[in-house]
């Protein structure tokens, strides 16, 4: 668990972290927002979302605790791509980019555990496109519920829940 370590290191240096605790459907950051931080999701789920024609809004991707998510960079050198809203009550712990790149360079095993963390986030938006391909909705819809069955779902007598929600 990256996300774990690297909390565990940034807490015993006593870099300076924030809890944050959120409900369904509010707002972490916004498109456009200044990008400053880092957010690592303790608990919940946490929804990636890219906005377009207005209000619609297309899922990149549902996160589950043990994620870290915000721009991966190190840096805050620009404004988010994306926008990041609370799929459940979630807590998220919020570090400062200038904070943390000035850990991991005091710690080498932190920054690896935070580039395991940012491969892995890679991956995931790698798995997103590819869901995306497909022209017609059913293969993209069949594979969005799979991957989201396998990752957020709970056995139940019927077969899977999975109790977040979803726009249509």
């Amino acid at each position: 668990m990256p996300v774990a370590f690297v909390l565990s290191s940034l807490e015993g240096a006593r870099v300076r972290m924030a809890e944050r605790r959120f409900e369904a459907g509010e707002t972490i950051y916004g498109r456009g927002d200044p990008d400053r931080h880092l957010y690592f999701l303790v608990e919940g789920v946490v929804k990636l979302y890219k906005s377009y024609r207005g209000h619609k809004e297309a899922i990149v991707t549902l996160l589950e605790e043990g994620n870290v998510f915000g721009e991966p960079t190190p840096r805050s050198e620009d404004v988010h791509r994306d926008s990041a809203e609370a799929a459940s009550a979630c807590r998220v712990t919020v570090v400062g980019k200038a904070a943390l790149e000035h850990h991991v360079q005091r710690d080498p095993r932190c920054a690896l555990a935070l580039i395991v963390g940012y491969a892995q986030w890679v991956q995931r938006n790698e798995r997103a496109m590819e869901r995306l391909f497909p022209r017609d909705i059913r293969p993209r819809l069949a594979a969005s519920l799979l991957e989201l069955a396998d990752r957020l779902g709970e056995p139940t007598e019927d077969g899977v829940a999975i109790r977040v929600h979803l726009i249509h």
